[in-house]
């Protein structure tokens, strides 16, 4: 993978949303119009393993997370990458049985 800004865009079974994430040698820092993320990916033979952790920066009244709670959640994350884009599937500890997908997609590189 390139390091770069990315295009996220996910869903859960509870809903969907969009951001954009920076990809820089193993760090992961994006956020959405809600929420931010911070954590840590490594990359080898197209196989992505990340960590994410996730807060809120802005009240959206009545509209919880895609993991249906009010705060942030610690997300382990595992999919297949090109140059230029991801797709994987993970889950947070906070959220038992809610399952996360998601792509990303270069935008630009750094």
């Amino acid at each position: 993978m390139k390091n770069g800004l990315y295009k996220v865009s996910f869903k859960t079974q509870l809903g969907e949303g969009s951001g954009v994430v920076v990809l820089d040698n193993g760090k992961i820092r994006g956020g959405d119009s809600r929420m931010f993320y911070t954590g840590t990916y490594n990359e080898s033979a197209s196989t992505f393993a990340g960590a994410v952790v996730t807060a809120k920066h802005s009240d959206a009244a009545g509209a919880p997370s895609i993991f249906g709670l009010e705060g942030g959640v610690h997300m382990c994350l595992k999919g297949r990458s090109t140059d230029t884009s991801v797709e994987m599937t993970g889950m947070a500890r906070e959220a038992p049985g809610v399952t996360f997908e998601a792509k990303l997609t270069l935008l630009s590189e750094t």
